[in-house]
């Protein structure tokens, strides 16, 4: 049971998703009196992210690369290296000075076929800019980048949430973003490898004639020819969210089991017209996207998060099985940061390399809601055998003094796995004195 977990957090040690049996994390008291892992890395002194652009860490030829964006000091837009199999941290970058403090512009990465690597990055909505911001490593060798360039497409301003990809089949790269002009999802290409880009429309719409919501998506792909999504009607602040999925390919929209709905010249998605995965009536059961990946038949898995109340929230975990979806609530998510953004949790993230292990940022008992510790987020790793239905639970941390959100792990490149998330304080999106921390380990 989970009490038990917590109550021996000094002495654990466990075996991560994707590694061999030996190769094992072992929990240290810190200082502070916090516990920790042993190895725990600073990848990034005072930078944050978002959970809507992604990917925001990848491993690229033996290099874990990471990017963030501070939130003080105007802004800067940074990139840090770390060499895998030297277990050395490359130094930090800063690619854009006092670009915008705000966890919205966090850069997002993209790997060539030529083994460059993209870097975009976008404001958000405080300087109404209108730009795509872009630079390009060398070949395997992303602590160099070339000078930085724009795109603007003529239409819409205040650019965020970034999701670039190439698809080898198309041999085409996106961009899904948000155009603040109508505040949905939109997505410019390049068939270039990104050095010219093209307006390619909106790509979610509300559905809604009467009023104007913004959908909230979170993307992966098959790194074929299949982009695949999960989205909402709005923003659960003010609409009561449902949560849904399609995927897109060749231009055309489908549903899980491969029926079609429409073609993108016919119009942007809708709501009515995709996969229902959650359905929302009202203002206490309202949902968000937070996380999706595919197992290793390529099928769909989604965390997202369910508001009951401003001290409760419950991270759910939604899996396509070939036939049908499992929907299982998988833990407590505990209580919001503020009271003026009160669906902000500390987020779940499915583990791309098997989706049966997920991690959570939660400020109570996972399996139970009861409130533990010093009452900050901590990270905990859930492990499921059956679709979701249930769930072993072991701490990552423990009795913090700063929260620790917003977790990510980036695609094993099947020598080394990793952890990362932010530990620190986190007042405000646009105010924030966060770290980039984490764990390798070699396979």
């Amino acid at each position: 049971m989970m009490n038990k977990v917590a109550a021996l957090l000094i002495a654990l040690s466990f075996s991560f998703a994707g590694c061999a049996d030996h190769n094992s994390i072992v929990m240290i008291v810190d200082d502070k009196g916090q516990t920790v892992p042993e190895n725990l890395i600073t990848f990034i002194d005072n930078g944050g992210w978002c959970w809507f652009q992604d990917e925001r860490v990848i491993m690229h030829d033996g290099k874990l690369v990471v990017g963030a964006v501070s939130g003080t000091e105007g802004g800067d837009i940074k990139v840090a290296n770390y060499d895998m199999a030297g277990e050395k941290h490359l130094g930090t970058i800063v690619l854009h000075e006092d670009f915008e403090a705000d966890d919205h512009d966090a850069p997002v990465f993209c790997v060539r076929p030529d083994g460059r690597v993209l870097v975009t990055y976008e404001k958000h909505f405080r300087t109404q800019d209108p730009y795509h911001y872009f630079r390009l490593s060398e070949v395997n060798d992303t602590t160099k980048w070339g000078e930085e360039y724009t795109y603007h497409h003529g239409q819409g301003q205040w650019l965020t949430y970034a999701n670039v990809y190439y698809m080898p089949y198309e041999k085409r790269m996106y961009n899904f973003y948000r155009d603040g002009r109508i505040y949905t999802p939109h997505f410019i290409y390049s068939d270039d490898l990104g050095k010219s880009w093209v307006a390619g429309g909106q790509f979610i719409d509300d559905g809604n004639p009467d009023r104007r919501q913004r959908p909230y998506a979170r993307y992966c792909t098959n790194n074929k020819d299949t982009v695949y999504i999960t989205f909402t009607e709005g923003h659960p602040r003010v609409c009561n969210n449902s949560v849904f999925f399609a995927k897109f390919r060749d231009g055309k929209f489908y549903k899980v089991d491969d029926t079609y709905i429409k073609d993108l010249k016919d119009g942007p998605l809708i709501p009515q017209e995709a996969d229902l995965l959650y359905k929302g009536s009202k203002r206490e059961d309202r949902g968000w996207t937070s996380s999706i990946r595919l197992d290793d038949n390529g099928y769909p898995c989604i965390g997202y998060t369910v508001y009951h109340s401003n001290e409760d929230h419950r991270y759910c975990y939604t899996r396509w099985d070939g036939s049908r979806w499992h929907n299982h609530q998988a833990a407590f998510g505990g209580g919001c940061f503020w009271p003026h953004e009160n669906d902000y949790t500390g987020l779940i993230t499915i583990d791309p390399t098997d989706v049966n292990v997920v991690y959570v940022s939660t400020n109570v008992n996972p399996e139970t809601g009861e409130k533990i510790g010093t009452g900050k987020h901590e990270i905990y790793k859930g492990v499921t055998a059956d679709y979701g239905a249930s769930w072993v639970w072991t701490a990552i941390t423990a009795n913090s003094q700063q929260d620790n959100i917003r977790p990510v792990v980036p695609k094993s490149d099947g020598q080394n796995y990793a952890l990362l998330w932010l530990r620190g304080s986190f007042p405000s999106f646009i105010k924030y004195e966060l770290d980039v921390v984490g764990i390798v380990i070699k396979k």
